[in-house]
């Protein structure tokens, strides 16, 4: 299986695109936190049945990893990746290698997230990350939790 978890957007500040993404068009923040190089926060469009999460990304902590950083001062703001999660991490990247695409940056020490990336080079412009996840409230039980407890939450 492999299924579009949320796609994410790039800013140094990601003030505009929150207002815009909940004030706007009524999306709900489902989660987020920082991140060694950068803060991260996912918010929820649509509803429970449907929608799309869209993750937020400004660069924090550079001095530790500035990957954000020096993406934004090469690209500005705006789309930075698609995320993926997949059930077999190494079955994809066995077939992307077979097919002559080499991922990169692949993590598979932790046995509850396991990752990898395509460069923009191999992925049409934009970052690939593929990811395996164990461990974790699924997305749906994620959802089911932010939308009982309402946008107070």
């Amino acid at each position: 299986m492999i299924d579009l978890d949320h796609v994410a957007l790039a800013s140094r500040d990601i003030g505009d695109a929150l207002d815009t993404l909940v004030g706007d068009l009524g999306g709900l923040v489902i989660f987020g936190g920082n991140n060694v190089g950068f803060r991260a926060m996912q918010v929820r469009l649509g509803d429970l049945g449907e929608g799309l999460n869209v993750e937020l990304l400004e660069p924090w902590g550079v001095e530790a990893n500035d990957f954000l950083d020096r993406f934004i001062t090469r690209h500005g703001d705006g789309p930075h990746h698609f995320t993926f999660k997949v059930t077999d991490l190494e079955e994809q990247l066995a077939g992307l290698e077979a097919v002559g695409l080499h991922p990169v940056s692949v993590d598979v020490s932790n046995p509850n997230w396991k990752e990898a990336f395509l460069h923009p080079r191999d992925a049409h412009g934009t970052v690939v990350q593929l990811a395996e996840a164990h461990g974790f409230p699924g997305r749906r039980e994620l959802l089911e939790l932010v939308y009982e407890r309402g946008p107070e939450g």
